[in-house]
């Protein structure tokens, strides 16, 4: 089974619990891709600290799929909304190949 997302949010918690429902459904994040969503300019995020891609992310929940060699990221830089949807990706895809569980 295959699934793509669009996910895109400034809350770490956010990404915390898109995290820990992937990992008990034991999702493997296959591939990670940045989109720009919105314009600087948009009156929705017009002069606010908000991003402005989205993170595309591809999961399947087989083990067939090829692993990946992701690098580790000490922090995240949320100074670009582009570097960090990416990073968040990273982040994510570290964390559903760990061995932690959220139970």
């Amino acid at each position: 089974m295959r699934l793509r997302a669009k996910f895109h949010h400034w809350d770490s918690s956010a990404w915390t619990e898109l995290t820990i429902a992937l990992k008990g459904y034991e999702f493997n994040l296959i591939h990670v891709s940045v989109v720009c969503f919105e314009h600087p300019i948009s009156v929705h995020i017009c002069n606010l600290n908000s991003i402005q891609h989205d993170s595309v992310l591809f999961f399947a929940l087989d083990n067939k799929s090829a692993k990946v060699s992701w690098r580790f990221l000490e922090t995240i830089d949320t100074r670009d909304s582009e570097t960090f949807c990416w990073q968040c990706g990273l982040v994510l895809r570290r964390l559903l190949d760990s061995k932690f569980s959220p139970k």
